[in-house]
């Protein structure tokens, strides 16, 4: 996975399972790295089960918004 489509990754799953536009991983993506200890590990565990009830990831499925700015 290309550095782009990790960053998309992380912005969409922030965008859907925390508080949409208003997601500190939908503006910083790179947030998700920065948590360490119990609230990193969940964050971890969320993420691969958020990516079990997905679709493979396209360059044509990607929508309008954040993803088309980065």
């Amino acid at each position: 996975m290309s550095y782009d489509e990790h960053k998309r990754l992380i912005a969409l799953f922030g965008y859907e399972s925390g508080e949409g536009r208003n997601s500190i991983l939908w503006s910083d993506p790179w947030y998700f790295a920065k948590p360490v200890g119990q609230g990193g590990k969940q964050l971890d565990e969320d993420l691969t089960e958020w990516k079990a009830t997905k679709r493979p990831f396209t360059k044509e499925g990607d929508t309008r918004g954040y993803m088309a700015q980065g």
